[in-house]
């Protein structure tokens, strides 16, 4: 069959038609595919916030499970592990709750790093803490020359609400029972710990209570959490004081501790 030229160019601009139709479709298609979650397992990922991220997750250490029943009239220190990406001005807050929920003592910090303890000086030794400190092996000193601010150390060197200190790896706060005997702290410590206002604690009374640890951005945002429960009480394995580390014991820590227990 014979075409003339100008039947031929337009046969072959209805096939182009058809062809550049069907490719649409195609592709609207594939477009719609995507939008629904099939083919697209990155959209899904960045959605979640997870994509470049490592969670953050805290652990608590201290108290652990056989340390868990803390003896009337007692600080104690609450520590453990930090992990994932966690920004330089977050905060991090730890809060004791008694059964009912209510909040009865905090220690936090909004800034990551150990430049607001000041150095101490521990058996004719300058300890010194920095971002390889690992506070789980730390007992009380830490948080009690911790700061507000280091220039000016008298003016929250009081502030039980300021004992806590953390970097990228682990985190440490004090937990103050009472500021002195005459409050009920079992023997005096030497610091009267108040709260941010200045007023004296009275020591807490026995009965079960829940620790919380909250990590924050910036902007309120939660990052992580985590909670252990503890008991203030006297039964067998009550945590009284606590050596922690062999540097302690090989300075004599153990025989102090025996002769105190023996009196």
């Amino acid at each position: 069959m014979y075409y003339s030229s100008e039947e031929k160019r337009k046969k072959l601009n209805a096939i182009k038609i058809v062809f550049v139709l069907f490719i649409g479709v195609v592709l609207a298609l594939l477009l719609t595919a995507c939008d629904s979650g099939f083919l697209s397992k990155t959209d899904k990922s960045e959605s979640s916030g997870s994509v470049g991220q490592e969670k953050v997750k805290i652990q608590i250490k201290t108290p652990s499970a056989e340390e868990s029943t803390i003896a009337p009239g007692r600080h104690f220190k609450v520590s453990g592990s930090l992990s994932g990406e966690i920004p330089d001005d977050a905060r991090l807050t730890v809060t004791l709750l008694d059964a009912a929920g209510d909040e009865l003592r905090f220690a936090g910090t909004d800034r990551k790093g150990t430049d607001r303890v000041i150095q101490s000086v521990v058996g004719g030794s300058i300890t010194v803490f920095d971002e390889n400190t690992d506070f789980s092996e730390v007992a009380y000193t830490a948080p009690e020359l911790a700061v507000a601010d280091k220039e000016n150390p008298s003016d929250s060197s009081h502030d039980a609400t300021v004992k806590c200190v953390y970097t990228d790896k682990t985190f440490y706060a004090l937990i103050v029972s009472a500021t002195d005997p005459e409050h009920g702290l079992a023997e005096a410590d030497g610091y009267k710990l108040v709260d941010h206002d200045g007023n004296p604690y009275d020591a807490l009374p026995g009965g079960k209570y829940k620790i919380r640890v909250k990590l924050s951005s910036a902007d309120g945002k939660k990052l992580a959490s985590a909670s252990e429960e503890i008991e203030i009480g006297r039964k067998s394995g009550t945590v009284i004081h606590e050596i922690t580390t062999a540097a302690a014991i090989n300075k004599g820590g153990m025989d102090l501790l025996r002769a105190w227990a023996a009196n």
